[in-house]
């Protein structure tokens, strides 16, 4: 069969197991889409496995948002989530960009829904097992235009708010009311956010009950407080600008605190940090490593070891420090 071929789904499914899946992880999307509308196709054991991951990338115009589905080596497959986009093909360099209409694969579909975006979402993630659905979002989110998302998807794997790449650090300046509505809306297990709220006495005081919590370019929106014990799922943990005097408050937070799931955290300083006062009141030597802890010299520079350790159940730490970055993590 051409893997290009409108596939008979009939037919397909009638050939031995082994050979179904060849042939469907031979075809092009809208082949294996086309297939995903059939009952039979859906009833199948191995449907749920042909795609593993989606990707939603909300752009700074929402006329350019977009999902994707298949990405390879060579070729990409999008729907383009604005209602009035056309189909359309184009290529950068080796790579071919496929790209399809909303509206179109919406009308393949039997569903109540009526926002095609929607339905399309909804249709993919009820047909196949995403192993991993990524938010990307470079703009502030409309609660009414934007609910397909939240509809769809209660719990990403992972999502990024930036104004543009996350690794640049370009963040985006956002309303304190802005920065409420996309975190309650939008739940992940791992936020890696880029923000600047324009609101300066502003902070964030719910819990996110994530795993991983990355605030890039400025902390100072979040409520540093008691953090451990309200993100008490927290495993991995990076804020940036923060001052001494937060640094110490978070280093106390961890010693005075309960047994959680902690076990790394970056803190890069606002300008750079004083030892003294990271280490105000704290017992930097509580306990003497029985060997050599290797420096693992983050940022190119030779650190500081300080070895502290939680009241609660005597469970060690280490924290490298340097001029502009503290390294701390849980001794295995």
């Amino acid at each position: 069969m051409d893997p290009n071929e409108t596939p008979k789904p009939l037919r397909l499914l009638q050939l031995p197991t082994d050979l179904q899946n060849d042939m469907v992880r031979n075809m092009d999307f809208l082949a294996v889409f086309h297939l995903s509308t059939f009952r039979a196709f859906r009833k199948t054991p191995n449907r749920r496995t042909y795609w593993t991951k989606i990707c939603l990338k909300l752009q700074k115009e929402s006329e350019k948002d977009y999902i994707c589905v298949v990405q390879k080596e060579t070729r990409d497959e999008r729907i383009l989530l604005d209602r009035n986009a056309v189909a359309r093909e184009h290529r950068v360099g080796n790579k071919l960009f496929v790209e399809h209409s909303v509206t179109d694969l919406a009308k393949k579909i039997e569903s109540d829904i009526e926002d095609p975006r929607e339905r399309v979402l909804h249709h993919l993630l009820q047909t196949f097992q995403f192993k991993i659905k990524r938010l990307t979002c470079n703009r502030v989110i409309d609660e009414q235009n934007d609910s397909f998302l939240w509809n769809s998807i209660p719990m990403f794997d992972s999502v990024y708010l930036s104004k543009g790449l996350v690794i640049l650090d370009e963040y985006i300046t956002m309303k304190s009311e802005e920065i409420e509505i996309f975190l309650k809306m939008i739940k992940s297990a791992i936020y890696t956010l880029a923000v600047n709220v324009d609101d300066k006495n502003y902070k964030f005081q719910r819990a996110l009950g994530c795993q991983f919590l990355d605030l890039r370019y400025c902390a100072g929106w979040f409520e540093i407080d008691n953090i451990l014990a309200r993100e008490n799922n927290l495993m991995d943990i990076r804020l940036c600008k923060l001052s001494d005097s937060q640094t110490n408050c978070i280093l106390k937070q961890w010693i005075d605190g309960n047994r959680s799931d902690l076990m790394f955290m970056k803190i890069y300083a606002e300008h750079a940090f004083s030892d003294a006062e990271v280490f105000k009141d704290i017992d930097s030597k509580a306990w003497e490593p029985s060997e050599k802890v290797e420096d693992p010299k983050l940022s190119g520079q030779t650190g500081k070891l300080a070895c502290i350790k939680r009241k609660c159940d005597g469970r060690m730490a280490t924290v490298w420090s340097y001029s502009k970055l503290l390294f701390f993590s849980i001794k295995i």
